[in-house]
């Protein structure tokens, strides 16, 4: 079996991604998530457009949504899955072999039914996306086990279980050897203080895929808290 050796970069760019993309060359991607990023295809911006390329995109407007894109001849497909209200979720296959889901959870107007809760919904409706032999959930949960506390049911550790139970572990913990909820390297600043720190992104894998080589690091914050409150997540898998 011929494996792809994959870099893949998750950000929650804190918006204005038209004038951020460069930094995704700089450090160098086979595919690229990018959470409150615009619509390419509704930009002004013509450079924008020609580096989005063949793009995948979802949002609930054109300045704010989660955009996916390829390098190297990688393509990727839109997934036809429902959404049950549930927000912001892009389903899509990499090569016609991966299934991804990639992540941006919304809050919503019953505070209970938010962030992880439509994560935990959404994945009742589409569990036949991520039952796949390969398959990889990544993205912003806006969530970690130190709050399950608040939400008693449809909670991080949750949706942690369920996922586990399908064979699919999330790579930082996986690596580090770290509990949820104990995590040693945040992921986001909140007002991009560095004192206030959270690991709330995340990427998890099947059985099949964690058990080739690879490897998640993330950025340094000062280096990143300029352009976001969030660091890049980078990974590398053989796929």
């Amino acid at each position: 079996m011929v494996m792809n050796k994959m870099r893949i970069i998750s950000w929650n760019c804190g918006g204005g991604f038209r004038n951020k993309y460069h930094l995704m060359d700089e450090l160098g991607f086979d595919l690229c998530i990018i959470q409150e990023c615009e619509d390419p295809s509704s930009s002004p911006i013509t450079e924008y457009k020609n580096w989005a390329g063949k793009h995948l995109w979802v949002g609930e407007n054109r300045n704010k949504g989660i955009g996916v894109f390829t390098r190297h001849g990688h393509t990727t497909e839109l997934c036809d899955l429902s959404t049950g209200g549930n927000k912001l979720f892009l389903p899509f296959t990499l090569n016609n072999s991966v299934n991804f889901l990639a992540v941006w959870t919304k809050g919503s107007t019953k505070k209970l039914d938010g962030y992880i809760a439509q994560l935990w919904s959404y994945l009742q409706l589409n569990i036949q996306h991520v039952e796949a032999k390969k398959s990889i959930i990544i993205g912003d949960f806006n969530s970690n086990a130190e709050w399950d506390a608040k939400r008693p049911e449809r909670n991080h550790s949750a949706v942690v279980n369920l996922l586990n139970n399908l064979g699919m572990k999330s790579l930082y913990h996986l690596d580090r050897n770290e509990p949820h909820g104990k995590e040693n390297e945040p992921t986001f600043f909140m007002h991009r203080n560095i004192s206030k720190g959270y690991h709330i992104d995340y990427c998890f894998a099947s059985s099949q895929i964690i058990t080739n080589p690879h490897s998640l690091t993330l950025e340094k914050p000062s280096e990143w808290l300029d352009k976001s409150d969030h660091v890049p997540m980078l990974i590398q898998l053989d796929i």
